[in-house]
């Protein structure tokens, strides 16, 4: 009797907690699974392999980044051509390094996130910078704040809400520490006198340009003499509330009398003090640099005959260098067939090193006058003055593949430091989804702009979109996720002295 009432008890225990071994095993195989994939991810393919020349090329330079995904990072470093990676995991989605995209005249700087905006009064090219703080917790400053200036820039082509600029991305936008500059990318059709402008200041005026040109428009209605001082009470207003200083300015017109052509303005970059504006005139590149606190004009540099680059570019800063990645707008030789790129590289130098440069020639007749070289040990077409001086023109072909993404360019002792990503040409996929065609990852050292070494980085990547690659979607389409899938992101490159 006594064993029939142990045994009841015991079923009645079993029948109220079955639940917990239950509970038991599927902590067990959740402990399991997890040390399954952090093996996975602390062991995953990681290594540099040699392709073209000494390793000993990388001996200078110090090359970090990481390959991430939503859950995990591997951080790796090459040093001495030494590659070391260790793996942190992420326990927030803050943790995820944001991929480093480009957008419509926006740029994120120091998590503050600038947009430019572009309005017509007339033809007449208003400019508006808003200022989105995106940690405002973290800033006593207002989270919205904005500037609006009106230029000397008529756009002859504007009709009904259409226009054209020579660019889309951020480019037009940089900074200087804490100080915003940018300019207009003015294309064919614009005239008058472009600039290179500072926000000194926003305003705190939630939307305090759209309110002007509203009350503007209300008031349009009014006697002609009326109307007349009320836009000019607006200009006045542009000035006096919204702290934007032109910092230099330079003419877009069609000059007749040298028969030189418009200007279009590509970008603007900083470089230590310097500004440098990034322009095409006709079939040549043109190269600016000002001063950022008096904005005169302290060099240039013009690469003639060069009319099929810099429909777009990707531009790299170091030090007192500018390092440029212009896409080529056709091959000129289709039968080598892989993406062509041009890089540039620019040397800001100092007053000294220009004093002491063997090539100056000073115009005595104009005390003003730029000290002034001219170089041709590129080619012919190659004219540099002032203080900015082009180190290396590098024309680069990669047979048979498209450039995915260039993530670094530096530049030192004369050498070229690139870090960029390839996917197999268009001709040669086997998946019609781009997000989806295998990426491989290189180091190029060039020298004298010739190639001296090139690495790749191996890894096992490309594993993460196997499951998608050969099952076709029922809805036409994938649901591509960067959170799910491995990605190299914050490559930097820097000096080890």
């Amino acid at each position: 009797m006594k064993d029939l009432k142990i045994k009841m008890h015991f079923y009645e225990f079993r029948k109220k907690h079955i639940a917990l071994p239950l509970l038991v095993i599927t902590l067990a195989i959740i402990i399991l699974i997890q040390n399954y994939i952090r093996c996975l991810a602390a062991n995953c393919t990681f290594y540099l392999e040699d392709l073209y020349g000494s390793r000993e090329h990388l001996s200078n330079v110090i090359i970090s980044g990481n390959l991430q995904d939503g859950y995990h990072n591997n951080i790796f470093k090459i040093e001495n051509g030494n590659l070391e990676i260790r793996t942190v995991y992420y326990h927030h989605y803050k943790d995820f390094i944001p991929l480093n995209t480009d957008s419509w005249f926006s740029k994120f700087i120091n998590n503050v996130e600038y947009v430019l905006t572009l309005y017509f009064d007339g033809k007449e090219v208003i400019a508006n910078i808003k200022y989105y703080d995106r940690n405002p917790e973290k800033s006593r400053k207002s989270s919205y704040r904005e500037a609006t200036i009106k230029t000397d820039i008529i756009n002859e082509k504007y009709t009904d809400g259409s226009w054209t600029t020579a660019t889309s991305t951020s480019y037009v936008i940089t900074n200087i520490g804490d100080r915003i500059f940018f300019t207009i990318p003015t294309t064919e059709g614009y005239s008058g006198t472009n600039g290179i402008y500072e926000v000194v200041n926003f305003s705190d005026n939630f939307n305090y340009f759209l309110y002007t040109k509203i009350k503007q428009e209300e008031e349009s209605d009014l006697p002609q003499n009326n109307q007349h001082d009320t836009n000019n009470q607006v200009d006045k207003t542009y000035i006096d509330e919204t702290y934007i200083r032109t910092v230099a300015e330079f003419s877009i017109n069609v000059n007749h009398h040298t028969e030189s052509s418009y200007l279009e303005v590509f970008g603007l970059e900083a470089v230590g003090n310097y500004l440098v504006l990034i322009l095409r005139q006709g079939s040549s590149m043109v190269f600016r640099a000002y001063d950022s606190e008096s904005g005169e004009q302290t060099g240039e540099v013009i690469i003639n005959d060069s009319s099929s680059y810099l429909e777009r570019y990707k531009a790299f800063v170091s030090n007192n260098t500018l390092n440029l990645s212009l896409i080529k707008r056709n091959s000129g030789d289709e039968n080598i067939p892989g993406d062509k790129r041009r890089i540039l590289t620019f040397e800001i130098l100092h007053e000294s090193h220009v004093n002491k440069n063997e090539n100056t020639e000073v115009d005595n007749e104009n005390k003003n006058a730029e000290i002034k070289t001219a170089e041709s040990y590129y080619n012919d077409g190659v004219i540099m003055h002032g203080n900015l001086r082009l180190t290396n023109i590098i024309d680069a072909v990669y047979l048979n593949s498209e450039i995915d993404r260039i993530f670094n360019i530096y530049h030192k002792d004369n050498k070229v430091y690139i870090v960029l990503s390839l996917i197999e040409s268009e001709a040669d996929k086997i998946t019609p989804y781009n997000v989806l065609r295998p990426r491989r990852m290189f180091i190029y050292v060039y020298e004298d702009s010739k190639p001296v070494y090139v690495g790749e980085i191996i890894t096992d990547m490309n594993q993460d979109n196997i499951f998608q690659l050969y099952e076709p979607s029922t809805s036409g389409g994938i649901p591509y996720n960067t959170y799910e899938r491995r990605l190299f992101e914050d490559i930097r490159i820097r000096s080890k002295n």
